[in-house]
């Protein structure tokens, strides 16, 4: 055993192996006296103390399926509104944006955060080069910034439907805008963009107890 190892287990390991001892001496003792205690009362007691147990114990676990259950459902609410949300949004824009009616469309992206949709923090719509056209904060807006990596445009310009992304702090959900027309009776799609939404994670449950499941208004006029 070298020196640097002596000394660690001198001041490390020796006095964490003491304390471990204590403290599996110290409830081996109490679990002795308990057991001596349960095993003095008369069996009346004894089967009561057990149904007590019993019941705590399944009230545990129901409680905890409980839970769980609770969560999936209201995790796959927040999806489906954040998935509406953001089809809405883009449904609502896509005339705009082939018309470049860039107002309008920085008109109803703000509009969003006023409709203050529990979570929902921030909206934004971009062209098909990446650049933002509308964001609930302006300043994204700036030109010649670049806000969008190139492997999350490469991710956004590929989508057919929902796309989602999970960040630090949010839950974002994007729905690509396509025009379609027709040729030679044949209909194509020409990607003209995406729009995007950003949920706080904090917020993403809607406070679990006191949860609002409106289908938000915007883009059904």
């Amino acid at each position: 055993m070298s020196k640097i190892t002596k000394l660690i287990y001198t001041y490390i390991g020796h006095p964490i192996i003491s304390i471990g001892k204590k403290i599996v001496h110290t409830f081996s003792k109490f679990w002795s006296f308990a057991t001596n205690i349960f095993m003095s009362l008369s069996i009346r007691v004894k089967l009561s103390i057990i149904l007590v147990l019993i019941v705590i114990f399944v009230i545990t676990i129901l409680s905890f399926i409980f839970q769980q259950s609770e969560e999936r459902i209201l995790k796959t609410k927040l999806q489906d509104i954040c998935n509406l949300s953001v089809k809405y949004l883009s449904y609502d824009i896509k005339d705009k944006l082939l018309l470049r009616k860039y107002e309008e469309i920085t008109e109803r992206v703000l509009s969003i955060k006023q409709q203050q949709i529990e979570g929902l923090d921030y909206a934004w719509v971009i062209d098909k080069e990446g650049r933002f056209l509308a964001h609930t904060d302006m300043s994204f807006t700036i030109e010649d910034k670049k806000y969008i990596s190139d492997k999350l445009k490469k991710y956004l310009f590929n989508l057919e439907d929902i796309g989602t992304r999970e960040t630090d702090t949010h839950y974002e959900f994007y729905y690509p805008i396509f025009f379609t027309k027709t040729e030679n009776g044949k209909d194509y799609k020409k990607f003209v963009g995406v729009a995007g939404i950003g949920f706080l994670k904090e917020a993403s449950l809607f406070s679990r107890f006191n949860a609002r499941w409106e289908i938000p208004s915007f883009g059904i006029n």
